[in-house]
């Protein structure tokens, strides 16, 4: 299943968005003029993931994350664009989600919530 970057950035606000999930699933994170970093998703919510990542990009830099996130017995194919809020060079990078489709967030949130 396949997800298509549309409709306005997530304003959702409240307990689930910040409740967050380990995960450990390889993503790309693609920046300006092509630039690309590979990594794992570390941990993941409504609002955004943490991307452990060998090249990291600096706060403020708007990229489009790319990962498969395993719902057994579903694999759902992410793709957002995002924004880069904290950096810690060479090592990881937390993104925050800007659009996120209504499928893609029920699917996140489903993920999420397996958690408890």
């Amino acid at each position: 299943m396949s997800f298509t970057l549309t409709g306005p950035p997530e304003t959702h606000a409240g307990p689930l968005r910040d409740k967050r999930r380990d995960a450990n699933w390889l993503t790309q994170v693609e920046g300006p003029a092509g630039s690309s970093s590979l990594g794992r998703v570390a941990n993941i919510s409504l609002g955004g993931l943490l991307v452990k990542s060998a090249t990291t990009f600096t706060p403020g830099t708007r990229v489009t994350v790319r990962f498969h996130m395993r719902l057994a017995p579903e694999t759902h194919f992410i793709e957002s664009r995002g924004l880069v809020v904290h950096e810690e060079i060479g090592a990881r990078m937390g993104i925050q989600f800007l659009q996120l489709q209504a499928s893609a967030r029920r699917a996140l949130g489903d993920y999420v919530l397996r958690s408890s």
